[in-house]
């Protein structure tokens, strides 16, 4: 390949607040290796950006070019000359590589790359959420062009194939990795005190964390708790994130008479000290394009029970690893909690079994080292073309 090092990469994404997306960026920003691979970050709107600075922290350039406006209508929320700012501030950084992220950046982000003369963009895709006519149109059209459509699992590339009908080899598969030390039982201590909960021992938390969605389907784990808790009175449930379900969860909680064994913490930072508080780790997503939060909980070495839906098939194998029940099934949810509570060989196997699978496959370093490899063979590709 030649050695040209290092290869210049501009990733432009939408935004960098709090999300998978997002923090898989941070996770590469840290821990990719900067002699060979030189990022420029580029957000293409200016609000909640709340993790850019962590990422100046470990000195990396964040260029916000405010392409987008949400509060504003449709056509309106888009402004055209800052895409020609994007497409200048590409054209002059040299870069080898365009890298987009997220749905909107996917689509602005390889357009410009194109105008700016950059042949070699990468885009990611993230989810399997409903697309547009249009947004299809584009992602087809696009899509032709771009050397590479990474996906962040197996569920996402399929689910993108039928809508692009692309060829298996213009897809490449990277899942997010996490880092196992920070998400590590040995490296985490629990930040609620046990008061918080009970005055005795006996307690046994369980832990969601997600945004609180319709898509994250709350009600279904709130419900299924219900009935944990008649069995269990020890039983606590702590629900980690925010959102605009945030007061119809509550509302539910009270109704249901579980004020006192729910938590709601909100958005937060110490994802692994909570962690390291709870017994147990639930989700009950109706789809998702990864599981991120599932493979943190395994690195934390706690027993999951999850929905069954494609990409957690990909984490997690049914009664080897975790448990995966149907989605939208409370009694079902309830049942496999109640055995992970009583079975504590079966939770121990879980525990252990959890921590290697995400250390085998889903650790941050073999994510940066596929990443870097997928970088080198387009670079590579492209210089073969010249």
């Amino acid at each position: 390949m030649g050695d040209k090092f290092p290869i210049r990469v501009a990733v432009i994404i939408t935004g960098l607040g709090i999300g998978g997306a997002e923090l898989r960026q941070l996770t590469v920003a840290k821990h990719i290796n900067r002699n060979k691979v030189f990022i420029d970050f580029y957000c293409l709107y200016d609000e909640d950006n709340c993790l850019i600075p962590e990422f100046e922290k470990i000195g990396y350039n964040v260029f916000v070019v405010k392409v987008f406006d949400y509060t504003n209508f449709f056509l309106f929320r888009i402004n055209f000359f800052a895409i020609l700012k994007l497409i200048k501030m590409l054209h002059k950084g040299r870069y080898d590589i365009v890298h987009t992220q997220l749905l909107h950046a996917n689509t602005v982000g390889r357009i410009a790359a194109e105008l700016a003369g950059i042949r070699n963009h990468i885009a990611t895709i993230c989810n399997m959420e409903n697309r547009s006519f249009w947004q299809i149109w584009f992602d087809k059209f696009l899509g032709k062009r771009s050397r590479k459509i990474m996906c962040i699992s197996k569920s996402v590339r399929d689910y993108d194939r039928q809508h692009t009908m692309f060829e298996s080899d213009k897809y490449t598969v990277i899942y997010n990795g996490i880092d196992t030390n920070k998400f590590s039982r040995r490296n985490a201590t629990c930040s609620l005190p046990l008061a918080t909960f009970t005055d005795n021992d006996e307690s046994f938390i369980i832990c969601s964390v997600a945004r609180l969605h319709p898509q994250k389907d709350f009600p279904t784990i709130i419900h299924a708790f219900t009935m944990v808790v008649q069995h269990y009175e020890n039983a606590f449930l702590l629900i980690v994130g925010d959102g605009e379900e945030m007061d119809a969860l509550k509302s539910l909680t009270i109704k249901l008479g579980l004020k006192d064994k729910i938590l709601f913490l909100g958005s937060r930072t110490d994802i692994p000290d909570l962690l390291a508080c709870a017994d147990l780790f639930v989700s009950s997503s109706v789809f998702e394009g990864f599981g991120n939060t599932i493979v943190e909980a395994m690195s934390m070495e706690l027993p999951v029970v999850a929905t069954d839906i494609p990409p957690y098939r990909e984490i997690i194998t049914d009664h080897k690893n975790g448990f995966l029940v149907p989605v939208k099934r409370p009694i079902d949810m309830a049942k496999a909690i109640c055995r992970l509570i009583t079975d504590n060989q079966k939770r121990l196997e879980y525990m252990r079994r959890g921590r290697l699978t995400v250390l085998n496959r889903f650790s941050h370093d073999i994510m940066i080292k596929r990443l870097e490899e997928l970088y080198y063979h387009v670079v590579k590709e492209m210089r073969k073309l010249a």
